[in-house]
């Protein structure tokens, strides 16, 4: 049977990651810095006058809430907003109106969830939160709002909360107020100098300014020390290409494809995030668990997913992609099947049915759904690769270098995909050709420490 890592490694890399790529590019920052309110996410200068907290709202609950598309909404969503919309109305707080505007603002729904914020902010002008959520919420809005709320939040947050000042930083560039957001990064890295962040902003500037040395000498440490994001090494081949050095840009930019996409950890924005709830913030948690080798858990909650969303396409796929792990392949097959009557377009349900046919060995049926997966998405490196592993079983070994090399050519970036080549050819003893997919697989990610074991298998022969 195939070896167990073949089958996670075929198994992990399609198209949920793409669903889930933009939760982990935000949901990662409230695992890093947890879910509770951060030491410095609010003034304590004052305390809110009762004048001010009994004040007579600008807007009305009701007017907020007349603003939703209810239909639009996950029901989970829907129900947490009518708690808090209800505690408001029994309460009148600013802490109150927070609440609601940051789980409005946690859903995407910015113009409402602004409007809460502001306030919030009017009732209790102490805490920093309100007019910074306000500015996240304004951002794509209305820009002149966003940034005086962005600018009032940084300055009640103070010097030592540096995320907020990042913000105003993005907004300032956007807005090609160079001066004033080199003004305030130059203030960030004279108390924090190794800050990543703030050396990446500070080489955008450098490059828009073209001081491409400067901009050099900014973005250097970033990628060369700890590990550097995907936004980070693109600003540096961008940077290097630029100044000329066309191998070093290529090196960046093929390590750019195996780089985190996240962002910047921001504390204080970590409270809103960890009020999303609805679907995909459960399907992130399924995820989560199946990726640390919780499976049964992942299992366990994609079940009752499916009971709460049994129209949910991707629920089926990633409790399917648990069944197949534990080898229970006919309770895969049948949430493949049902995922398929859910939408028959699916890449990835044909993709996990290729998967499962190939774990039991049943190679004839495996090649014909990872052919039909390719006529979904001719690019897919590693449905190419899963071809070709299948056809090399049933010793189709003209087929099987095709597809191995089909899954390379498409996708040049696929780490995986060269590995498989060069397996491929020290099975036929084909040491040249293995030696240089070896090479390219270096480019790629030359620390891998399965490079070291092919390396060591061709010997002499490199």
């Amino acid at each position: 049977m195939q070896r167990e890592s073949e089958v996670r490694a075929s198994t992990a890399q399609i198209g949920l990651d793409r669903l889930i790529a933009t939760l982990i590019a935000t949901c990662w920052m409230m695992i890093v810095v947890g879910c509770g309110e951060s030491a410095t996410s609010r003034s304590t200068t004052g305390t809110v006058s009762e004048a001010d907290a009994k004040r007579p709202a600008v807007v009305t609950v009701e007017q907020v809430m007349a603003q939703l598309d209810r239909s639009s909404l996950d029901t989970a969503v829907v129900v947490a907003l009518d708690e808090a919309a209800g505690n408001l109305k029994n309460t009148g707080t600013p802490a109150a109106w927070g609440r609601l505007g940051m789980l409005l603002l946690a859903h995407d729904l910015y113009m409402p969830a602004a409007l809460c914020l502001d306030e919030a902010a009017s009732r209790d002008a102490n805490d920093a939160r309100w007019p910074y959520f306000s500015g996240i919420a304004l951002r794509t809005i209305d820009v002149d709002k966003a940034q005086t709320r962005l600018r009032l939040a940084a300055d009640k947050y103070g010097a030592e909360a540096v995320a907020p000042h990042l913000r105003l930083v993005s907004l300032l560039i956007d807005q090609e107020q160079y001066a004033e957001a080199t003004h305030v990064l130059n203030e960030l890295r004279a108390r924090e100098p190794t800050n990543a962040a703030v050396g990446v902003d500070l080489a955008r500037i450098a490059v828009i300014e073209n001081e491409l040395q400067v901009a050099y000498d900014l973005i250097q440490p970033v990628v060369t020390q700890g590990r550097p994001n995907r936004s980070s090494l693109l600003l540096a081949a961008e940077i290097l290409r630029r100044l000329g050095n066309q191998q070093a840009a290529d090196r960046c930019r093929q390590l750019s494809q195996q780089a985190p996409a996240v962002e910047w950890p921001d504390p204080q924005y970590a409270e809103v995030l960890a009020l999303r709830t609805g679907l995909l913030t459960q399907l992130k948690a399924a995820d989560e668990l199946y990726m640390r080798n919780q499976v049964e858990a992942s299992i366990n909650l994609l079940q009752q997913i499916c009971l709460r969303y049994p129209d949910s396409e991707w629920a089926r796929i990633m409790l399917a992609r648990g069944y197949i792990r534990i080898r229970k392949l006919a309770d895969a097959k049948q949430q493949l099947d049902t995922a398929l009557t859910l939408n028959p377009q699916s890449f990835e349900a044909h993709f996990r049915m290729g998967v499962m046919y190939q774990v039991s060995q049943r190679y004839d049926e495996a090649i014909d759904w990872f052919k039909r997966t390719i006529k979904f998405q001719p690019s897919s490196g590693v449905a190419y690769r899963n071809l070709g592993l299948c056809q090399l079983a049933k010793a189709d070994i003209l087929s099987a270098e095709a597809s191995l090399l089909a899954a390379v050519q498409t996708q040049p970036n696929y780490f995986d995909g060269h590995l498989a080549l060069i397996e491929f050819y020290l099975g036929q003893r084909r040491f040249e050709e293995a030696t240089a997919s070896l090479a390219k697989a270096r480019l790629l990610n030359a620390k891998d420490p399965r490079l070291d074991a092919l390396s060591q298998r061709l010997g002499p022969q490199q």
